[in-house]
Formats: structure tokens, C-alpha cells, sequence
């Protein structure tokens, strides 16, 4: 329906400029011109081999329905929508500049129009915008171009501005998104979809990288993180980790832009926040091999903390008891979400943290 939605909203008289940049794997991806992510049929039969790094052919086609469908048939009963599927293996740089090539195909009729720009980046695209963004380049000139039409934005949905334990999961076989991937692969092992994942510089790039944070680039933490476990998956190529060092530095030295720029983010009971490597008991057959315990606290989408994803200055709002994969699905938020990109600022949100996600009296902080 909202691709139908999408259609008519290009017919009509001048309208803002909506762009809806998806998170990481939120893009369906091809290879050879077949579906293989989020293809259930395709994936059972191996077909995450036919998206390894370096495989050939493999194109991001469209947005999945499911996390995005709801939110983009609500954007185009009042705007003008493009959507913009992106490789989400690959660097968030590499993204950035095809975003950049997009973008300039679609502003000269906003700007024939005086029409406003948004963008409405969730979680990883978030991150493609702002790369753009602070690429020094093309990228920059055509945001330039945007923030000279009054009104435009960049509208962020649970974005990891520094990144994610749930990356530090993914890569160590924890997460279970990647627990159901292996099941629904009856091909590969747990261990065989990190191995296939952990070459992603997408995914590798999603780790923390606050300046408190372990330094996740560095291979020798990976190595004694593997052999701390005596875990079967590899540690991730050399070649990522520096190609996320790289990342991370152009982001952190990013200012942000308040007067363009908002988020949103989600509430959930539990978010991971760090990790530990604890001893097993000296009775278990496991004594003398170290296990991996991941700390939670109470700010965050499930996801993405708070401390990780807002950006200082940026005005925020949040939407209580939804997740990061339900910040746009979440019907009763989408009319605060209108009112941000039409005025900088909505009442529909609350600005606050939810008291109930601040502090519950029964529950430790971490």
C-alpha cells in the first residue's frame, strides 16, 4: 500500500521533500536479480552466501515492508517521498556518496518548488546522512543546498551517533536476530554467520566508538576476546576495523547541526551498555575458559542507549515503550514526527525521558 501511496504523492501539486534512509539491514537486497534478504525461502537454502563480502551482482532494491511500510504511507499522504535502499554491508562512507548522487537528482524540483528538504534517517542511515554530511565534498555541498530551503531537516530515529553494544553481539554470536539467521539456515552454524557477517564493514562500523569506549579497532582486543572464549568465529578483518577507525573519526569530528537537526528515541526496560568477561564456576566442565556477560542499563531504545545515540544540542523527543525496530511502525508517534520536520518541535512527544524508563526504584542501574 505505501508503495502506492508513494506514486500518488509524486503526482501532486508542491510538497515538501521527504528521504527515507533505512537502518542496517532495513534494505532488501538481490543478487543476480533474485531477492535474498529478507527472501525466507532463499535464505534457508544458504542464500546469505550469495550476500558475502565480495559476491557479485548484489544491489539494494527497496525497503522491507514491515519496519517501514507503515511510516511511509503516513509521509506520503502530506509529502513528496523518495526512499533511498542502500547497500547495508557495506561503509556507511560508500552509502553516503551514493546518497549524495541521489539527492542531487531530486533537489532541483524542491528547489524549483521552495520546497523543504527532509530527511528521515532510521538508526544506521542516521549515520549515512551525517556522512555525508561531514565528507567535505559533494556531500556537503548538497546539504548546503538543503539547508538553504527554510525549513529543511534531518530528522534522526534511534541513530547510533557512537555506535552500539549490539554490534559487540553480533560479532561474538549473542545477538539473536543472528541466533534465528542461524536457524533459518540450515546450512551454516552460529559461528559460520558471524564468520559471514564479521567481514561487513557496515556492521563492524555499527560498534562503539564513544571516546570512553574499549578501542574496538584494535585486532589484538578481538584476538584475546576470542581466545578468552576459546570461541570457534574469527575476529574481523584488519581491513574493517581501520575502515571504521576512519569512519568513526570523520564522525566524531562532525559538530552537530541543532538548528537542522532533531531525534527521536525509543524507550525500552533494557538496553546492553558494556560487557564483561566473567570466570565460570570451578565445578563446571567449562572451568578455566572465560564466558561473556553483557551489562544492560535502563536509557535506551533495546538497541541503542541514550548516551550513545543523542548529540549534543540536538532537541530530542521520545516515544515510551517502543523499540529501535518499532520507531517507524509506531503509529501513535508518526503525527509528533510530522510536526518536527513542519516546525522544528512537536508537543505530541514528550521531551523528556519517560519517568518510568528513568528510574525504577526495584532494579539496579546496570
Amino acid at each position: 500500500r505505501w508503495r502506492e501511496a508513494v506514486r500518488r504523492a509524486r503526482g501532486g501539486g508542491p510538497r515538501p521533500l521527504t528521504v527515507m534512509l533505512p537502518g542496517t539491514m532495513g534494505s532488501a537486497l538481490s543478487a543476480g536479480g533474485r531477492a535474498v534478504w529478507l527472501h525466507y525461502f532463499t535464505l534457508l537454502r544458504g542464500g546469505l552466501g550469495k550476500i558475502a563480502l565480495g559476491a557479485r551482482e548484489v544491489s539494494a532494491d527497496d525497503l522491507l515492508d514491515d519496519f517501514y511500510g507503515p511510516l511511509l504511507e503516513f509521509l506520503a499522504e502530506h509529502h513528496r517521498v523518495e526512499i533511498f535502499p542502500y547497500d547495508w554491508r557495506l561503509s556507511v562512507r560508500a552509502a553516503a556518496a551514493r546518497l549524495a548522487a541521489a539527492l542531487e537528482a531530486w533537489l532541483p524540483q524542491a528547489e524549483r518548488e521552495g520546497q523543504p528538504v527532509y530527511l528521515v534517517a532510521h538508526s544506521m542511515g542516521g549515520l549515512v546522512a551525517r556522512a555525508m554530511i561531514a565528507d567535505g565534498g559533494r556531500g556537503a555541498a548538497v546539504w548546503q543546498r538543503i539547508t538553504r530551503l527554510p525549513g529543511s531537516r534531518l530528522l534522526m530515529l534511534g541513530t547510533p551517533n557512537l555506535g552500539s553494544y549490539e554490534a559487540v553481539r553480533w560479532l561474538t554470536g549473542f545477538n539473536p536476530t543472528q541466533a534465528r539467521l542461524a536457524l533459518l539456515d540450515f546450512t551454516r552454524s552460529t559461528s559460520e554467520v558471524v564468520d559471514l557477517v564479521r567481514e561487513y564493514p557496515g556492521l563492524v562500523e555499527l560498534l562503539p566508538f564513544a571516546p570512553e569506549d574499549p578501542d574496538f579497532a584494535d585486532p589484538a582486543r578481538w584476538t584475546l576476546l576470542r581466545e578468552s572464549l576459546q570461541a570457534r568465529w574469527k575476529i574481523p578483518p584488519e581491513e574493517a576495523l581501520r575502515s571504521a577507525r576512519e569512519t568513526w573519526s570523520l564522525l566524531r569530528a562532525a559538530p552537530p547541526e541543532p538548528a537542522c537537526m532533531a531525534y527521536v528515541a525509543g524507550c525500552q526496560r533494557a538496553t546492553v551498555i558494556d560487557y564483561e568477561l566473567q570466570d565460570h564456576d570451578e565445578d563446571s566442565w567449562l572451568s578455566g575458559r572465560k564466558r561473556i556477560a553483557f551489562i544492560a542499563g535502563r536509557e535506551g531504545d533495546g538497541t541503542v542507549s541514550w548516551a550513545s545515540g543523542l548529540l549534543p544540542g540536538v532537541p530530542t523527543w521520545y516515544v515510551d515503550d517502543t523499540a529501535h525496530d518499532a520507531l517507524c511502525v509506531q503509529r501513535k508517534a508518526f503525527a509528533g514526527y510530522l510536526d518536527i520536520l513542519a516546525k522544528g518541535a512537536t508537543t505530541r512527544l514528550p521531551s523528556a525521558p519517560p519517568q518510568r524508563a528513568r528510574a525504577l526504584a526495584d532494579e539496579p542501574a546496570r
